[in-house]
């Protein structure tokens, strides 16, 4: 499967946003952002997700989705950046028009590791309007990355 099937898969699920609720009713968040990382000179959209479940001053953006057996479970890779200072702001472009960015100022530290969400009970997604009778089997593998510019800490490059 090419890299440009994977995202049109992904682009089936949803385009800038999903709420994903377990059946142990935890809720996570998926949105496509704007940012600009000033410590790593990064600007670009990448995919955040957020819950109670994760500490409030990282962080996670979603690097990748990974396929599985299990029908309701996603399995993640992310990047946790930890204790970020950033700021919601808006971005003025050279037409006139304004819209949101998230400028990322400084983060102690980064890191990846893999996340399982599930069981999954229902997803509420921007492009599918009935989730009753959407199936979650629908998840394949999907592959998100970000820019090959975007680096972690050890100036590795991470997509």
């Amino acid at each position: 499967m090419s890299k440009k099937n994977k995202i049109n898969n992904f682009a089936k699920m949803f385009d800038k946003q999903a709420d994903i609720i377990t059946k142990n009713n935890s809720k996570y968040q998926i949105r496509k952002v704007r940012v600009y990382d000033s410590k790593k000179d990064y600007y670009g959209k990448v995919y955040t997700i957020s819950s109670k479940e994760y500490n409030g001053k990282n962080l996670h953006i979603i690097r990748e989705f990974y396929e599985t057996n299990q029908r309701d479970r996603i399995h993640v890779r992310l990047l946790r950046l930890c204790n970020v200072k950033m700021i919601k702001t808006i971005e003025i472009l050279p037409d006139g028009k304004e819209r949101k960015i998230l400028l990322i100022e400084d983060y102690k530290e980064s890191s990846e590791y893999i996340h399982s969400i599930g069981p999954i009970k229902e997803l509420k997604t921007d492009l599918i309007k009935d989730t009753k009778t959407h199936k979650i089997d629908n998840i394949k593998i999907l592959k998100l990355v970000l820019a090959k510019d975007y680096l972690l800490e050890d100036n590795k490059k991470v997509a």
